[in-house]
């Protein structure tokens, strides 16, 4: 994935306004308590001339766990043990448990989450800063001559989010031409391509309520981002995950990164230059650990309120996908693309054709036949619950119960029985 000349967050691209129609305040969640720090802490304090993945270049005390990060600058408010649902909120994205715009927890079966795009790294006229851009009613293009309030969104920011599709296409290219595919069992680049491209072509092509135009345009940035961060993830992660050169290369702040309460992951992503922090019971710090610098937790700023209607202005909540803290099943929550007949598609028929239809956006369902009904669409919703992942993880990856982060409820086997991130465990890799 190609980046900007300039990592200055000064020149980042600014979101759409606020409007009516989305109601996107941004809301901030109350920051963690303030306590005393042990006398074992040595803040400022180096013991050796290079850091390790266990030290803290920055630091956070949130009693009665300590996270420290061996390579940024700054720490992510971490929300991975509240039980936070996955709901899409008025801008179509997933408020601060979103994978794609804070950082969650490590997941084994998506190590390539750890390289998603950060969002204000792009210049204003990067094509790639559309990838966060959220659209205003006044986007929203109606159809003519009909009673169906559906319609496109308009020509010209289709063609902004399609240079968005060139840039994974070329990104594609790249991935063939570097032939990773022949080192990668199972590959997935192009079936992920596939998904977004896929999702373009529903908002491209297909009319949709005002609703779904954000659902919909949500969709294809999502799978946008899955690719690119699949590509640097087998491109640029995974060959110095395999073969470390120390000293490590300094973190790269374009990719998102995680949280960790395992030593080895910390470790292993450490020496790829992925933002990692680690998260750890305070007792378990000692006086040889390195804390260079206490810093406060960086909240997000993100969208918590719900839909609003924009004509007749009642919120319509968005489902909830999953309840429950960062695991596995979060992530796969958070990455379940919804398809054409998830949506509200109207398919028109000779039936309903002639006009005789009244229903609308703000409507539950469709009255007239020909048309979706809701128990149809109850019956798909509850059948996509019940579905597997929208891909299934790579086979060089942790797939087994029992090899599972510690922080997912399971222990890992003995260094030298263990395989990660489609290679043997590195020197110096802790179960």
């Amino acid at each position: 994935m190609s980046h900007p000349a300039s990592t200055s967050a000064a020149h980042a691209a600014e979101p759409e306004p606020s409007t009516s129609s989305l109601h996107a305040t941004a809301v901030k969640t109350n920051a963690p308590a303030v306590a005393p720090l042990p006398s074992r802490f040595k803040i400022g304090t180096n013991h050796k001339k290079y850091l390790d993945a266990h030290d803290g270049k920055v630091f956070c005390h949130i009693p009665p766990r300590v996270i420290t990060s061996p390579n940024t600058p700054s720490i992510p408010r971490p929300f991975v043990y509240e039980n936070e649902p996955v709901q899409c909120r008025a801008d179509s994205r997933y408020g601060y448990v979103n994978i794609y715009q804070w950082p969650q927890m490590f997941c084994e079966e998506y190590p390539w989450g750890v390289a998603y795009p950060v969002k204000g790294m792009y210049w204003e006229t990067d094509p790639l800063a559309r990838l966060w851009w959220t659209p205003t009613y006044a986007d929203f293009v109606p159809l003519a001559d009909t009673t169906l309030v559906v319609g496109f969104l308009s020509q010209e920011k289709r063609n902004e989010l399609n240079k968005v599709q060139d840039g994974v296409k070329n990104q594609y290219m790249l991935y063939k031409k570097s032939k990773v595919p022949e080192r990668n069992p199972r590959n997935q680049g192009e079936r992920i391509m596939l998904i977004m491209r896929n999702n373009y072509n529903h908002l491209d092509r297909f009319p949709l309520t005002w609703r779904d135009i954000i659902t919909a345009v949500t969709e294809f940035q999502r799978s946008a981002m899955e690719c690119f961060a699949y590509f640097d993830y087998h491109q640029m992660i995974l060959p110095s995950v395999q073969t470390p050169v120390f000293p490590y290369p300094e973190y790269n702040p374009y990719w998102l990164g995680a949280f960790t309460c395992d030593p080895g992951v910390a470790e292993t992503l450490f020496r790829a230059g992925v933002p990692v922090w680690l998260i750890r019971h305070e007792d378990t710090m000692t006086a040889n650990t390195s804390l260079l610098a206490k810093v406060v937790p960086r909240e997000p700023e993100v969208v918590l309120a719900m839909f609003t209607n924009p004509v007749k202005h009642f919120a319509r909540p968005f489902p909830v996908r999953y309840v429950g803290p960062s695991n596995y099943e979060r992530s796969l929550a958070c990455r379940r693309f919804l398809r054409q007949d998830q949506m509200e598609t109207w398919q028109v028929t000779p039936t309903n054709a002639a006009g005789t239809s009244t229903a609308g956006p703000s409507m539950a369902g469709p009255s007239s036949a020909g048309t979706q009904s809701a128990p149809n669409r109850q019956a798909k919703r509850k059948q996509r619950a019940n579905q597997k992942a929208p891909y299934p993880p790579s086979s060089n990856l942790l797939t087994e119960p029992q090899l599972r982060d510690r922080w997912g409820g399971r222990s890992l086997p003995a260094p030298s029985q263990a395989k990660w991130l489609g290679g043997s465990v590195t020197e110096g890799f802790k179960g």
